[in-house]
């Protein structure tokens, strides 16, 4: 019994179709975002904007991590920092948030940050 005619003019195409199917699906892989580990030596999910790592005690982004005290406050700020080595200065207790001076290495002002009490969100008030 011989092979049925066409079937060998088809051969080189069912092998051909399924490997040009995988490469593709490894193209497409290759570019889909993962978890990698950067600078902070934690899991980091990164994105263009800019990562979030996971800190002690704190989750996903936006996760809720009230901050009670002024100490806390400095600490979450250096740990935000990192791997920069920085100093948190003039922590200001106000109405809902605390407000800090980020210094550099040299000792010059980076930034001035706002920690919501809440939530302990950061950002800028420079």
């Amino acid at each position: 019994m011989g092979m049925k005619p066409g079937t060998k003019k088809a051969l080189p195409y069912l092998i051909f179709v399924p490997v040009i199917l995988v490469l593709a699906g490894l193209l497409v892989y290759s570019y889909l975002p993962r978890h990698t580990m950067q600078s902070c030596g934690m899991r980091c999910c990164c994105s263009p904007f800019g990562g979030y790592c996971k800190g002690a005690g704190r989750g996903w982004y936006g996760a809720v991590s009230p901050v009670k005290t002024a100490g806390d406050a400095a600490s979450m700020i250096r740990e935000f920092y990192l791997p920069q080595k920085v100093s948190v200065a003039n922590v200001i207790d106000r109405s809902g948030f605390f407000e800090a001076t980020v210094k550099g290495s040299n000792n010059k002002p980076l930034d001035v940050v706002a920690i919501d009490k809440r939530t302990g969100r950061i950002r800028s008030i420079f």
